[in-house]
């Protein structure tokens, strides 16, 4: 049960940063770029990838700090 716990603590914790994250990154890109399109499709392929990232980061953290 320790380690679900544990792993569910970093889901959601990976979840909530790299959602602030991306849309932080997106802004910046919009907003530096100025594009409207371009840079909007490649953020959205920037955030699963973050947040996968972060899940296994924080859930084996998370583990080993236990």
């Amino acid at each position: 049960m320790e380690i679900l716990q544990a792993f569910l603590n970093g889901l959601f914790g990976s979840l909530f940063i790299g959602t602030i994250f991306n849309i932080l990154l997106s802004l910046y890109f919009f907003i530096s770029n100025k594009r409207e399109f371009n840079e909007w499709t490649w953020s959205s392929f920037v955030v699963p990838a973050w947040m996968l990232l972060g899940t296994s980061v924080l859930g084996v953290g998370v583990y080993f700090i236990n």
